[in-house]
Formats: structure tokens, sequence, C-alpha cells
């Protein structure tokens, strides 16, 4: 498992795919992405608890929950990193191209190590 598939859940997967996924990473989020590795939104821990107050369970489709009003970064950049964490307690970051192609991933990990 490469680290960008360590952290991104198919567009067309179910919550427990993003349930298992964040378990698996403890980075509290996962980024959904199609076969193409396209951005299309990301989903946390606090989505999820949403999604299950209101009544949907972890086999509803993970399209109808994400948000699509996620913080990313062109390039690599730690410093603006910790900006977005800092000003948004975000604690994943997807690097996209222009097209919103997913080329890196910095999570909270990368920025604080012993974290």
């Amino acid at each position: 498992m490469t680290s960008i598939e360590k952290y991104t859940v198919s567009i067309d997967g179910i919550i427990k795919d993003a349930v298992e996924l964040i378990n698996k990473n403890k980075s509290r989020c996962v980024v959904a992405v199609n076969e193409n590795y396209k951005v299309f939104g990301v989903i946390s821990e606090g989505d999820i608890l949403r999604i299950l107050i209101d009544g949907k369970n972890i086999y509803s489709p993970i399209r109808n929950s994400i948000n699509i009003n996620f913080k990313y970064l062109n390039i690599y950049d730690k410093k603006k990193s910790l900006n977005l964490v800092r000003n948004y307690g975000i604690t994943l970051i997807p690097i996209v191209n222009e097209n919103l192609i997913l080329k890196d991933i910095i999570s909270i990990h990368d920025l604080i190590p012993e974290f």
C-alpha cells in the first residue's frame, strides 16, 4: 500500500470503507477519489459521526456524504500545510494538480512526527 492509497477511498464506496481506512491510517480523515485519483472530497471522523446521527448507516454511499469544500495545496509545502492544520483543524491535506488529480498527501503525522 503506497502512502496515497493509505489515505484514499473510492468515491463509489460506502461509509464502512472510509471507517476501516481511517482506523488503519490514524489520520481521522480520508480522501475520496475515482479510479484516476481525481479528488471529489474528503470525509472525516466528524463527518461520519454526523452521518450516523442523521440516521444513515455505514452502508450508505460515500458519494453522498463527502465534504466537497476541502482544503488542498498544489505543491508539497510543509509550512503552508501547518498553517492549514492550525487554522482549520484538519489532519490531511491533499496535494493536487490543476485537474484535482491527487499527486501526494501531507498528513498531520508528516508535520508532527510524534503525533
